[in-house]
């Protein structure tokens, strides 16, 4: 004869409660003995890095983050300064009409800060390119990232820079909602997940 005796509240609990770790024991082992196969894990592939400088040292961790990264995926990196253009108003008798002109005497300065600026901090095996543009920053990052067809573009971003500058925070603003690919902004303190490396290779402590 069988007994119609109900568990107790108590056993009920402590069954429910093995149950639930066998579950989590079998869940644990499927997933260590790959029976997930069909779930696929996608690949992060980067072929270009673009990485708008000013020569400020803000703008030298970028370069830092862009390297480190490119080192992983085996990627390149286009360096990109934006000049200010001449800024001037002439009236030809219709009103004041406000124009702007390439400064070819910066540039030319410019271009030789670059060539130092990617020397000192970056790999040359690392480095495609280097661009200078000229006129807006955030329009010119923009651009050339849709020229370049860029797979990521690492820009600074700080409080005290002017509003139309490389690293100010409306450019950063403007390039993460319109950028035609994935943007990381860097800041001069937060929670870095790169290591400074020495001349001799070996990792440096983070200040």
């Amino acid at each position: 004869m069988k007994s119609s005796a109900k568990a107790s509240p108590k056993t009920l609990r402590m069954n429910s409660a093995r149950r639930n770790r066998l579950r989590q024991r079998v869940s644990v082992a499927t997933i260590r003995n790959g029976a997930f196969q069909g779930q696929v894990i996608p690949a992060i592939k980067l072929s270009r890095i673009l990485v708008p400088v000013d020569f400020s040292r803000a703008s030298i961790k970028p370069l830092s983050y862009a390297s480190a990264i490119a080192k992983v995926h085996g990627a390149k990196i286009v360096l990109l300064h934006i000049t200010k253009p001449i800024s001037f108003c002439v009236d030809c008798g219709y009103g004041p009409v406000n124009r702007q002109v390439t400064d070819d005497a910066r540039i030319r300065k410019d271009r030789a800060l670059l060539k130092r600026a990617a020397a000192r901090h970056v790999p040359p095996q690392s480095i495609e390119n280097l661009i200078i543009r000229s006129g807006k920053a955030s329009e010119q990052i923009l651009s050339t990232a849709k020229e370049l067809k860029a797979d990521l573009i690492v820009l600074y971003a700080h409080e005290a820079n002017e509003s139309n500058s490389v690293g100010s925070h409306e450019t950063a603003d403007r390039v993460m909602r319109l950028a035609p690919c994935p943007v990381l902004i860097v800041r001069a303190h937060e929670h870095d997940f790169i290591q400074p490396i020495g001349k001799g290779g070996q990792v440096l402590p983070q200040s």
